[in-house]
């Protein structure tokens, strides 16, 4: 069975869609086109969800962490749910389309132009349907590494209440704006600073008031 890209191609050679330069220099590329859309990663790496989300200036404590992966987590798992919803209508819109296709009458010349936008309407919906496995292998990839990411922040702290998404606030907007304050003096950012230290303070006077525990 030939794959995506393949068909992709043979309807563009078919199709005399490119010149003949153009089409050589794909046809040259085919394999590899093939192998960088098999491994084309869509969401996510492992690094950018260690250091460009929950670094640790926003997310200072193991507590801010594990709750900010439940956070990405659950979004994930509900656009899976999502996905699977969404194939399935996709698998029926290609069955109507292949309903369709049996009803044309292929003996005259607009059934026969009917027949090749249909068989094209066919072979769209099947690459949609392929990309729609490719989401969602990548989003079992990623919710797969926000759970590692979890259970190594509840190995670095054990008393993380994984029940309150509250309960961490206190502590990791105090680290937080500490930092923030700290950066803003090196780098010579006076608004940032008056911001945080603003918060900062608010947050230590409910403390010390009782207001908030």
């Amino acid at each position: 069975m030939h794959s995506t890209v393949e068909t992709a191609i043979e309807k563009i050679n078919e199709f005399h869609l490119l010149n003949k330069d153009d089409l050589s220099s794909l046809m040259n590329m085919n394999q590899e086109l093939q192998r960088t859309y098999q491994v084309n990663q869509i969401w996510r790496s492992e690094t950018e969800m260690r250091y460009s989300v929950l670094n640790d200036v926003k997310f200072p404590t193991p507590s801010s962490k594990y709750w900010q992966s439940v956070r990405e987590q659950s979004v994930f798992y509900q656009e899976l749910i999502n996905l699977a919803f969404q194939y399935e209508k996709e698998l029926g819109k290609k069955e109507l389309l292949l309903i369709e296709l049996d009803e044309i009458d292929k003996t005259t010349k607009k059934g026969m132009a009917l027949t090749r936008i249909k068989n094209c309407d066919i072979k769209q919906k099947e690459f949609e349907l392929y990309n729609m496995t490719l989401h969602a292998k990548d989003r079992i990839r990623e919710l797969k590494l926000w759970e590692k990411i979890k259970k190594e922040q509840l190995q670095k702290d054990p008393n993380i209440n994984i029940d309150d998404f509250s309960a961490h606030h206190l502590e990791m907007y105090e680290n937080r704006w500490k930092t923030e304050m700290q950066m803003a003096q090196m780098t010579n950012n006076p608004e940032t600073y008056k911001n945080s230290k603003s918060n900062l303070e608010t947050l230590q006077n409910d403390i010390s008031e009782d207001i908030v525990n």
